[in-house]
């Protein structure tokens, strides 16, 4: 593989779109006048109230619900006596306004990386290291081949380049 096709391999690998699954958690789902509910959220993110339709399709968010929230954390809803829906996450409590007709949950989602974008990221680091070596060889060829010559300024150039070689990369032992 030339340099050249590995280059645009490596940028194909960065910039592939598509790699991330969309994962969605919907938690303690309550319709206004129903017994208080409680559950424990299943992963650490920040979970946030939404509002549902009759269909359980998402219609908007409630702005400032948003809330961290460690795995195993209680979230949850109540409607107190004169009717007002309350949720509640761990020890924070909010009035929440739900349309007629309507359910709310706590939700949460995050971005996860597919199968294939861990392959081609093992993929890109692999010959990553190979053009790397490749380098470092190529440039240990040129300094050992390289007439040290006294006259020449960069004799002592390429001297210390070959034992810092030697030092720290382990070139030239046998």
């Amino acid at each position: 593989m030339t340099t050249s096709r590995a280059m645009v391999f490596l940028l194909i690998a960065i910039f592939l779109p598509g790699c991330v699954k969309v994962v969605q958690h919907r938690i303690a789902n309550y319709s206004p006048g129903a017994p208080a509910t409680t559950q424990p959220v299943p992963e650490t993110a920040v979970y946030a109230v939404k509002v549902l339709n009759s269909k359980g399709k998402k219609i908007y968010g409630i702005d400032g619900s948003q809330n961290f929230l460690k795995q195993g954390d209680h979230v949850g809803f109540s409607t107190n006596d004169s009717g007002t829906v309350y949720a509640f996450a761990v020890n924070n409590s909010f009035p929440v306004e739900v349309p007629p007709g309507h359910s709310i949950v706590w939700s949460s989602f995050s971005r996860r990386p597919t199968q294939f974008s861990k392959e081609v990221a093992k993929a890109t680091v692999g010959t990553g290291k190979v053009i790397g070596l490749g380098i470092v060889g190529v440039a240990k060829g040129v300094i050992e081949n390289t007439p040290d010559d006294e006259d020449d300024p960069d004799a002592e150039l390429r001297r210390r380049s070959y034992e810092y070689l030697r030092e720290k990369m382990g070139y030239g032992r046998r």
